[in-house]
């Protein structure tokens, strides 16, 4: 099966530590890309959450991010993680939206499938995670089926 995986870089920061991110996101048939403005500590929570993933059989832990900090842009970027049966297989639902007027919109939506472990390396990935000085980190699924 090919690589699903996620990949977090970091393009430019400027002298307020806004960064602009990338995020790339492959499943086994499908890929996106989105780019917005964060703060350097972004996906530091949500990392942290992802550590501890998951709390119960229905756990859910979700990333949203809707509006860019420099351009005002509403470029959108969901990232849910869940359980989708009791044995505790995982998955990871993108969705992607640049939010622009035809003909320039592009959106994606699919799912990386993955083990809660997999998981769990993932928000220990993005809690340590310093775009100042490392620029591009990436995750690969493991245990999905």
């Amino acid at each position: 099966m090919p690589c699903q995986q996620l990949i977090f870089r970091a393009l430019s920061i400027d002298d307020e530590d806004v960064v602009q991110f990338q995020v790339e996101a492959r499943s086994a048939t499908i890929a996106a890309t989105i780019e917005f403005y964060g703060y350097a500590d972004e996906f530091r929570s949500f990392g942290e959450d992802l550590r501890s993933f998951p709390q119960t059989v229905v756990s859910e832990v979700t990333y949203k991010n809707s509006v860019n900090l420099r351009d005002q842009t509403n470029h959108y970027l969901l990232i849910r993680i869940f359980s989708y049966d009791p044995t505790g297989r995982s998955a990871i639902h993108i969705t992607t939206d640049n939010q622009e007027g035809e003909p320039y919109r592009n959106t994606s939506e699919f799912y990386i499938l993955t083990s809660p472990a997999s998981i769990n390396e993932l928000g220990t990935l993005l809690r340590h995670w310093n775009p100042i000085s490392v620029r591009e980190i990436t995750w690969m699924a493991v245990g999905f089926s």
